[in-house]
C-alpha cells in the first residue's frame, strides 16, 4: 500500500512536469508564429 501511493504521487508529478513542459512548448510555438506574422 505504502509504495503503492508513493507510484501515484510519483505518476502525478510526472505528469504535471510533462503538462507544464508541454504548455511552455505550446507557448513558445504560439509566441513565434504571433512574432513572425506581426513582421
Amino acid at each position: 500500500l505504502d509504495l503503492k501511493s508513493h507510484d501515484v504521487i510519483y505518476a502525478e508529478e510526472e505528469a504535471t512536469v510533462l503538462a507544464t513542459t508541454h504548455y511552455l512548448k505550446i507557448s513558445r510555438y504560439i509566441n513565434g508564429k504571433a512574432s513572425v506574422s506581426l513582421n
